[in-house]
């Protein structure tokens, strides 16, 4: 014990120095399926636009490019890899889509 009541530390005993007490890497369970950009956005007035924010949003390519009357849609990941999905707004005019994986869903190349 040191003079404040504290217990000395070895020398080469932290935690970052030894490997087996390091904590296993945590599986991602969600992962962006789909980007929806409203016909407002600047960039969304030809499909190359639209898939230029949708792989920006989304940080991996597009598969297809979907038109709707108010929006485009961009998606990432085909539905089936997922069992739930969340929204989440990206400003006024674009919201990325997340789903959370099915179990066995990262066994297929698409889905990774």
């Amino acid at each position: 014990m040191n003079a404040k009541g504290k217990k000395r530390r070895r020398p080469g005993s932290s935690s970052s120095q030894n490997p087996q007490k390091e904590r296993p890497r945590k599986e991602r369970e969600w992962a962006p399926a789909a980007v929806i950009i409203k016909k407002t956005h600047e960039f969304a007035k030809t499909p190359k636009g639209v898939r230029a924010v949708g792989e920006h949003h989304a940080g991996r390519p597009v598969l297809e490019v979907k038109e709707r009357p108010r929006s485009w849609l961009t998606v990432h990941r085909p539905k089936g890899c997922f069992v739930e999905f969340r929204q989440q707004p990206r400003g006024r005019h674009v919201t990325v889509t997340w789903g959370k994986y099915a179990p066995n869903a990262k066994g297929k190349p698409e889905c990774r």
